[in-house]
């Protein structure tokens, strides 16, 4: 019987330490992706934690974006659906009154988020984050997976651009931990009411939810299963792979 044991030599901010760890199992890496939405919270070594794609290289002629020559890393990670705090600035659209400038936490249940991190060189240079309804996530369509977008402040309608503020990256550190820093960026961030959303008036927005107060209360009687009932507008990049091509491509 194969003996699952590993040692090796991690280094890590200057500091080097000798691993020696039991290996819990191994699998083909056609079966990474279904992995990582089974477990959730993988880390992966040099990709960030729940990573499912990860693509690098240099931009052609004829980009439509960047010149051609400049280096890039993507890294693509989903999130299982869960219920996420979301520290919102305003006032609540939907509910009427005065505008409330205070911070206020809302418990909303979330369906698989994809988050895609672009690098050009060695800076930041984008963050999406958009939406899978499919109850498998990835592990049917693969990259066709549909995409919607996720009716919140701070995210660009239709691309879900997400605004990065005054959010700062040490470009010293490696690109998987850089990731890693931007989605807790997004989690712990506090949503400004610039760029609020309309709910439930319309295609653009979701029916099911008439404002982030009904939403968290829907969530607080459903669970984290009202996801389902969210009608996201699609993106206006449909699927995982159009995303994947329309950012590096």
């Amino acid at each position: 019987m194969e003996a699952l044991e590993t040692r090796f030599i991690r280094i890590t901010g200057g500091v080097g330490e000798v691993v020696h760890q039991n290996i819990e199992r191994r699998f083909a890496s056609s079966e990474l992706v279904e992995l990582v939405q089974q477990m959730g919270g993988m880390n992966t070594g040099l990709l960030p934690y729940d990573c499912v794609y990860m693509r690098e290289g240099k931009f052609e002629e004829g980009n439509r974006s960047y010149e051609a020559g400049l280096a890039y890393r993507l890294h693509v990670c989903m999130d299982r659906p869960h219920i996420m705090n979301f520290r919102f600035q305003g006032h609540d659209v939907g509910e009427r009154g005065e505008e409330d400038e205070t911070v206020r936490t809302f418990k909303l249940a979330m369906p698989w988020l994809v988050t895609a991190v672009l690098y050009i060189n060695n800076g930041l240079s984008q963050v999406r984050l958009l939406a899978l309804l499919d109850a498998d996530g990835l592990a049917k369509l693969g990259l066709d997976a549909r995409l919607y977008c996720i009716p919140l402040p701070n995210l660009s309608h239709g691309t879900g651009v997400f605004c990065l503020g005054d959010f700062k990256i040490d470009s010293v550190q490696p690109f998987w931990e850089r990731t890693n820093l931007v989605r807790n960026y997004i989690r712990e961030s506090i949503w400004n009411n610039d760029l609020w959303p309309v709910l439930g008036t319309d295609d653009r927005s979701t029916p099911s939810v008439k404002s982030f107060k009904h939403w968290a209360e829907e969530t607080a009687k459903h669970g984290q299963g009202f996801w389902r009932v969210l009608k996201l507008q699609p993106a206006a990049t449909p699927t995982v792979e159009k995303l994947i091509g329309g950012m590096v491509s």
